[in-house]
């Protein structure tokens, strides 16, 4: 709920008054051209809108930082490794990686160290494997 009042009072609803004010004011001089029905209304409504979304999506980072100094696990931590660079990157299958025979070892460093197909859930446990 904290993220939520937060992220509209500080980001969503100052930068959706500021873009209709600018919006409003480009129409006033002429910039933009108002519509012949509605006049600057829907211009308006949209850069209103707009600036209510860009407004909530820049407090994601502030949100996700509340959350991960009250104790709780970083986001996407849970996901597999073939959903961490989707969809970019090629899944992880594992060790028997066919497309790597080149390779000294033929196996990413991940997998030599404890053979697993799936990655450990625990951070902790992440960051001891690299050690």
């Amino acid at each position: 709920m904290e993220c939520k009042s937060e992220s509209f009072w500080y980001r969503a609803l100052p930068l959706s008054i500021a873009s209709m004010l600018a919006t409003q004011g480009l129409v006033y001089k002429g910039i933009l051209s108002p519509s012949k029905r509605f006049g600057s209304i829907p211009k308006v409504a949209l850069a209103g809108v707009l600036g209510f979304v860009v407004g909530k999506i820049s407090y994601v980072g502030a949100c996700r930082q509340k959350f991960q100094n009250a104790g709780f696990p970083p986001f996407g931590t849970a996901f597999p490794y073939g959903f961490r660079n989707f969809p970019f990157g090629r899944p992880h299958h594992g060790c028997d990686h066919h497309h790597d025979k080149d390779r000294p070892h033929g196996c990413p460093n991940h997998c030599k160290k404890s053979q697993q197909t799936t990655p450990p859930t625990n951070p902790a446990d992440i960051s001891s494997q690299d050690s």
